[in-house]
């Protein structure tokens, strides 16, 4: 099945396929809920309900659990090939997985490819909605966001609100807990990257080597 075709799929029935994704990995591994529980720091109860279908993490919790399990987070989302070097890939229209949680509808560009440096994503914050505004999220790396719609406000523990018009960017350590929120009666789309620690680290260290043999 193509991606624009899964993009288009009652978000119920892309639940319940990403919840059968999950409980074959694990099976796979010879894991039971209570070990990846405890190497996850998801409780039990979460688990059970994302594999049966009946609710979704945020990507802080979802890239736990690639963690624990050791995969790339995209592993959780679609079977794919691994990112090698000349690899050229392109999302049309339509193509991505969708991805619900309490506050956002997200839009995963890219899943089928592992080990990708960065992980983008598209996500709608629709102002109707009604979000839980305890849940922060916060997760190891770095995070650009770009507003394609609307405004934005993004919440942070221990710093003071971002408001952004379109156009406008932000580039914040996604270990500072935050949450993204429309600004206004309007809908808001924005384009986030985020990209882990060591990548970055090594890609310095790369510059670096470069720029001493010149």
């Amino acid at each position: 099945m193509s991606s624009e075709a899964i993009a288009r799929e009652d978000p119920v029935r892309w639940r319940n396929r990403m919840g059968e994704r999950l409980r074959a990995i694990r099976r796979e591994q010879l894991l039971t809920l209570a070990e990846v529980a405890e190497r996850s720091g998801i409780s039990i109860g979460t688990l059970s309900k994302v594999e049966r279908g009946l609710s979704s993490l945020g990507y802080d919790r979802f890239s736990q659990l690639a963690d624990c399990l050791g995969l790339d987070i995209g592993a959780l989302f679609a079977e794919g090939e691994r990112m090698e070097t000349g690899l050229v890939k392109a999302a049309r229209g339509g193509e991505f997985v969708p991805h619900a949680t309490d506050n956002y509808d997200l839009e995963m560009l890219f899943p089928e490819v592992f080990g990708k440096s960065m992980v983008p994503v598209l996500a709608t914050l629709t102002a109707s909605r009604s979000r839980n505004l305890d849940q922060y999220i916060a997760h190891e790396g770095q995070e650009f966001v770009h507003v394609l719609r609307g405004e934005v406000r993004i919440l942070f523990k221990g710093h003071e609100p971002l408001i952004l018009s379109e156009g406008e960017n932000a580039y914040f350590d996604s270990g500072r807990p935050h949450l993204y929120l429309p600004n206004g009666p309007g809908d808001a789309r924005i384009l986030v990257v985020c990209a882990g620690p060591q990548r970055a680290t090594d890609l310095f260290q790369k510059l670096d080597g470069r720029a001493a043999n010149t």
